[in-house]
């Protein structure tokens, strides 16, 4: 279960930790919460991530992060959001959009955390828009969700 080579590196080939992004871009949204599909694994270590959701195997302390790559978000929208949902608690970061000039063509922000959560809890990733016009869209490329049982 740990393997310890020649040089004293420690690895942990069953520990959980995953890298997903998607496929394609997301079709055009609007107010509200949404869920991109997170359906390309980089890689998915223990098998713990499955239909959008991470499952926590076992109870810890978990790192998680959600980035998100961003076109066409609408200044007349009050905010944007990045969520990780967990089974305990909500972990939000905020883009006001009002303060600028234009709507933003592009623009990539994230949200991380570090998170308890007991064995079977989940996490899942949304993009939330607080008013505004559904001209905003998702782009597949640096998009990701990543997390890792840290202890």
């Amino acid at each position: 279960r740990m393997r310890l080579d020649s040089i004293g590196a420690l690895t942990l080939p069953l520990q959980p930790a995953f890298n997903v992004t998607m496929s394609s871009n997301s079709a055009q949204f609007g107010p509200g919460a949404f869920q991109p599909t997170l359906d390309t694994e980089i890689f998915d270590q223990n098998a713990d991530f499955a239909s959008n959701t991470f499952t926590a195997p076992v109870t810890g302390r978990y790192f998680l992060s959600w980035m998100v790559y961003a076109a066409n978000l609408d200044t007349n929208a009050s905010y944007y959001y990045n969520l990780i949902s967990t089974s305990n608690r909500n972990y939000y970061k905020y883009l006001f959009t009002a303060s600028f000039d234009a709507d933003v063509a592009y623009y990539g922000w994230s949200v991380t955390a570090l998170a308890d959560m007991d064995a079977n809890d989940t996490a899942t990733f949304f993009l939330g828009q607080n008013n505004g016009h559904s001209t905003s869209q998702i782009y597949a490329a640096d998009t990701r969700a990543m997390g890792f049982l840290v202890c």
